[in-house]
Parts: C-alpha cells; sequence; structure tokens
C-alpha cells in the first residue's frame, strides 16, 4: 500500500519550516528528549531540530541533537499507532511513507486506509449537498428575476407589443430554468442522503474497531 503526502489538518508534517519554534524558555530549559518526544507525538519530521536550532540561537542555545533524537524516536512510536492513524486519515490528513518505523507502519497504514474511506465518503457527501445548495440558490434568483419581470409587465409604462412579447418570453424561459434547477436539486437530495447513509454505516463499522472521533 503506498500513501501519499498530502498536507493537511493533522499531516505529518516532515521538516515543515517556523520561525521561533520554541521559545526562550524552552530553549534555557534544555529538555531536548522532551522536545523530541512532542515532535514525535505531533507528527513532526525529525528535520524539526533545525528550525529548533535556528529558534534557539538568538538566545545562545545549542540543541543536544542526540537527546532530541533520543525522544523523538520515542514519540514517532507513540504517535504511529493506529487510531492515530484512523483519525488523522478522517481528518483529511495525510501521511509519508516512512515516517513509521517498520514495525509499526503496516498497521498504521491498514488503519489510515480504514479512515480514508470514511473521509471520501464524506467528502462525496459534502460535494453532493454543496452542489444541490448551489442550485437552489439559483432557482431562487430565477424565481426573483420572473418576479422583476411580472412586475415590469403589469406596471412599467410605455411597452409596445412587441416588448410586452419579449418580457413574456423570458418569464417563460426563466420558469423553465428555475424548474430545471428545483428538479436537479431535489435529483441531488436523494444522492445526499445516499452519501449520508454511507458515512453512518462506516461510522458503525469503525467506531467498535476505533473508538469514535
Amino acid at each position: 500500500m503506498r500513501i501519499v503526502l498530502t498536507l493537511a489538518a493533522g499531516a505529518v508534517l516532515m521538516g515543515l519550516g517556523s520561525c521561533a519554534t520554541m521559545s526562550e524558555d524552552q530553549c534555557l530549559a534544555g529538555d531536548w528528549v522532551g522536545q523530541g518526544r512532542a515532535d514525535g507525538v505531533a507528527g513532526y519530521g525529525a528535520g524539526r531540530l533545525s528550525d529548533h536550532a535556528e529558534a534557539c540561537a538568538r538566545h545562545g542555545v545549542t540543541p543536544d541533537p542526540s537527546a532530541y533524537y533520543r525522544g523523538h524516536e520515542q514519540g514517532v512510536r507513540q504517535y504511529c499507532v493506529p487510531g492515530r492513524a484512523f483519525r488523522v486519515a478522517v481528518s483529511g490528513g495525510g501521511y509519508a511513507n516512512g515516517f513509521c518505523p517498520a514495525d509499526l507502519e503496516q498497521d498504521f497504514l491498514y488503519a489510515y486506509a480504514d479512515g480514508r474511506l470514511i473521509w471520501d465518503a464524506m467528502q462525496r457527501a459534502d460535494t453532493l449537498r454543496a452542489r444541490a445548495d448551489e442550485l437552489r440558490a439559483q432557482a431562487a434568483e430565477y424565481e426573483q428575476d420572473i418576479r422583476d419581470e411580472e412586475y415590469r409587465l403589469a406596471n412599467e409604462e410605455g411597452l409596445t407589443d412587441e416588448n410586452r412579447r419579449t418580457i413574456r418570453e423570458r418569464i417563460r424561459r426563466l420558469r423553465r430554468d428555475r424548474d430545471t434547477a428545483n428538479d436537479q436539486a431535489n435529483a441531488l437530495s436523494y444522492d445526499v442522503t445516499d452519501a449520508d447513509r454511507e458515512v453512518s454505516r462506516l461510522r458503525s463499522r469503525f467506531i467498535p474497531v476505533y473508538g469514535n472521533w
């Protein structure tokens, strides 16, 4: 199974740089085992140490790489558990192959794939729902245009017979477009219901395995 890195909420952020990754107090405390562990648990790669080195250099502090890497390895092993993999995937996060140790990665990837099933199902439901809402909004705009044209037909002075024919034809087209948009929205509502049911089915399937999320 091959999982490609994507940057999203909860993703494994391999070497993501940042200014001031550590405060002055953290730098001076010198708990590099604890910092490495915290970074590993958060899903950061070991390359984050270079960001910490830059942040702490401002305060005259040099990291202890050996201690940091030791703590980072501990943190990574806490991160690389099936429950975390599942939650990362459900939230739309990504995973970079090789981040987890070999003895943990297979189970991590299996759980990640399970979470992606729910993420994909939720995305489909959201996409369908958004399209249905868009169509209903279009129908509402057509309805307002119809009312404007009807008001114009009834109240505007000086309209010629040709003007009136043109307005009536426009009203017919708007009614047709309104009805089409409403019909399409109503048809999509059935797809939305099916998609929501699929999400619920998957939740029922995986909650006993990974717990609620």
